[in-house]
């Protein structure tokens, strides 16, 4: 084989190993997702374990508040249980942003279970702002007539990915994520969608419901994949980062943060209008309860 010859094939090699095509990037996936399903398997087994230790907790929680028969018509108590519901709720995010890590650094890294924990838990508090700027501001497209919220979404799909796998602040991951997929938006879009139209389809039927956890799993490999492969085709992208605007990130994100403020006040004005205060803890009240004598039961 001659020289030339050699270089070709080498080149021809290189790019059908990033190649950008729907049925490229499907069968790399499929591949690194059978090689790492093992350690995937394992971060979904956490998963579970973790939320279901949450919601004992939660459950737990509620029974001995109301078996020492608090009164919740005192707002102290309601004050209390509403800091003591926020610092759960903010623990159990933080937990889930680690296993979120974990999953992208169980498909880049080969190291034992316990290495890629420490490696996952520094990005906890950081992933989980990076997914509240990019779902608040897919959330305010969304409101724009869906069409924006599919498209600042897409563009923003691999800002969780830069974030736990790269030494970036969480406004270059966004950067970076925008700067490999404007040019590239129906590369990354027709992969996530035709999977997750499948998944849809397949949640139709309870007894496929088993399917659905190993195509979340999948979808997750597709979108470090498709990651890998745009970083490589761009490998000078990072020079770029810096002249990345996210105005339109944060315009779609004040959109979003707005609306929920104003349905926030819309609601809490009918319902105080509408509803009498002892109504809403008498009903708190017996909901509590009944859920307690559940849980016991008694």
């Amino acid at each position: 084989m001659t020289t030339e010859n050699m270089v070709t094939e080498i080149i021809e090699i290189k790019k059908d190993t990033y190649a950008l095509d729907f049925s490229s990037v499907l069968a790399r996936s499929w591949t690194r997702f059978i090689n790492t399903f093992l350690p995937l398997l394992g971060v979904f087994g956490i998963s579970v374990i973790i939320i279901i230790v949450a919601i004992i907790v939660l459950i737990g929680f509620g029974v001995v508040f109301f078996l020492k028969e608090q009164d919740v018509s005192d707002i102290t108590n309601i004050i209390l249980l509403g800091v003591l519901f926020f610092v759960w709720l903010a623990a159990v995010s933080w937990i889930m942003s680690v296993i979120h890590a974990m999953y992208y650094n169980a498909l880049a890294h080969k190291k034992l279970f316990k290495e890629i924990w420490n490696m996952s838990v520094p990005k906890g508090l950081g992933l989980l702002g990076v997914g509240a700027v990019v779902g608040f501001a897919t959330m305010g497209g969304a409101l724009l007539f869906i069409i924006p919220g599919i498209w600042i979404g897409t563009l923003l799909m691999f800002a969780a990915l830069v974030y736990t796998l790269e030494n970036k602040t969480w406004q270059d991951s966004l950067r970076k994520s925008i700067l490999l997929v404007k040019d590239n938006f129906f590369v990354v879009f027709l992969p996530i969608f035709v999977i997750g139209l499948a998944v849809g389809i397949i949640g139709m039927f309870p007894f496929l419901g088993i399917i659905n956890i190993f195509a979340g799993m999948f979808i997750i490999t597709i979108v470090y994949e498709l990651y890998i492969s745009l970083s490589q085709k761009y490998p000078l992208v990072d020079q770029d980062i810096r002249t990345q605007s996210l105005t339109v990130v944060g315009i779609f994100a004040s959109i979003a943060g707005l609306a929920g403020l104003v349905f926030f006040v819309i609601t809490t004005f009918l319902v105080l209008e509408f509803v009498a205060f002892d109504d809403i803890v008498a009903s708190i009240w017996w909901l509590a309860s009944g859920i307690t004598q559940d849980t016991m039961g008694l």
